[in-house]
């Protein structure tokens, strides 16, 4: 569902995974491609999820202390070729859509539609069909629902007035259903309805892309099908939830032609825009509300809240950045326990609090490790003094 995540800048492509496959970074470039106006590649379908990234796995890489003896460093697990990676995740991937495709669990064939090859989009759009109608109240399935049936207009089997009910009856505590639903009234031209749809979504309380239950959704989905370690498992999971959890683009283009026709429009969407930014549970939603509203900032021809803006969003990018190198200095998969409890703060208190948790819990950790290597290769000293 890489296109549930979109495949181009314009779509915010998140296929980013912070954690486990070192996607991170990837994310400011097409959070920033979003406020562009062409919407020309948002239009394309998949239901794919991305090849993992080539490179090679995070390891960590604590030197020894005061170049101990070798022997008191545990060794390094052995790498795997960026070729091996790719026929191992390709084979996950077949293996869960084999498996899960014929299932009748909602979530189970959203997974198999995610995983769906590219050269069977139409199998994979019947499989998040199904899935739906499984589960008509699932708000995940729902908001990815109506996005795609906003875009394929009337190729839906489902209208896009029930899946709006639907959603707001699941989700009417999250802004971004209600950014989708505004979304999908401007596309049947009902302008009134999609301002009170933004008023709605200025008032949530919630900002979130379903990130954590997504990485929750394929950990059981690949758990039924794959007896690989549930590390391994859950780093695949972390990447495929990564690749679905997009903002809604046309908010921008939508919110930036009307903001130049003044009226109500640009109030409501700077309103919305710093809503999205302080309230965001994903880091996306947070650096996706700054830059949506310097855009708009753009639009009025105000550069004085344009450079405020910039300021925001530099002081955001350069405290992301930072984390994320903590991040690519850790191995998850050796350090299960760790990332679990990343997924618990993350789905407590957001994104960005979260990796500060793990960049902390990384010190004590290496603290303590260089305190047990040192105390080893002492030890072992000793015992050759007295040999």
């Amino acid at each position: 569902m890489a296109s549930l995540g979109r495949r181009s800048a314009e779509a915010v492509i998140l296929i980013a995974v912070l954690i486990a496959l070192s996607w991170g970074l990837q994310r400011l470039a097409g959070i920033e491609g979003a406020t562009h106006k062409d919407e020309t590649s948002a239009s394309h379908t998949s239901l794919a999820v991305p090849d993992p990234p080539t490179g090679k796995p995070i390891q960590s890489d604590m030197p020894p202390p005061n170049n101990g003896p070798a022997e008191c460093v545990e060794s390094k697990k052995e790498e795997l070729s960026d070729e091996e990676r790719m026929d191992q995740f390709e084979r996950l991937k077949e293996d869960t859509f084999r498996v899960l495709s014929g299932s009748t669990d909602a979530e189970h064939l959203f997974v198999a539609a995610a995983v769906t090859p590219r050269d069977e989009a139409a199998a994979g759009w019947q499989l998040l069909s199904q899935a739906s109608a499984a589960d008509p109240g699932h708000p995940l399935i729902t908001s990815l629902m109506l996005e795609h049936c906003v875009r394929r207009n009337d190729k839906c089997d489902t209208s896009t007035k029930n899946l709006e009910d639907r959603l707001i009856g699941a989700a009417a505590n999250n802004g971004m259903a209600w950014i989708k639903v505004a979304v999908s009234r401007i596309q049947r031209g009902e302008d009134a309805a999609a301002l009170m749809a933004l008023r709605e979504a200025i008032a949530a309380p919630v900002y979130q892309n379903y990130f954590v239950e997504l990485l929750q959704i394929f950990d059981r989905g690949l758990a039924s099908v794959s007896d690989i370690s549930s590390g391994k498992r859950l780093e695949f999971a972390t990447g495929m939830a990564a690749s679905v959890g997009t903002l809604e683009p046309r908010i921008f283009a939508l919110c930036q032609d009307r903001a130049e026709r003044r009226g109500e429009w640009p109030e409501l969407c700077v309103a919305l825009a710093r809503r999205m930014g302080t309230h965001g549970r994903e880091f996306i939603l947070q650096m996706g509300g700054l830059e949506l509203e310097k855009a708009i900032h753009e639009s009025l021809g105000d550069k004085e809240e344009q450079l405020r803006v910039d300021g925001l969003i530099s002081a955001l990018r350069t405290r992301f950045e930072d984390l994320v190198e903590v991040h690519q200095s850790l191995d998850f998969e050796r350090d299960e326990a760790l990332l679990r409890r990343y997924v618990d703060v993350f789905a407590s208190s957001g994104e960005i609090l979260a990796m500060e948790f793990v960049a902390r819990e990384a010190e004590a950790l290496r603290e303590s490790q260089a305190v047990e290597i040192s105390a080893a290769c002492e030890a072992l000293a000793l015992s050759r003094d007295l040999e």
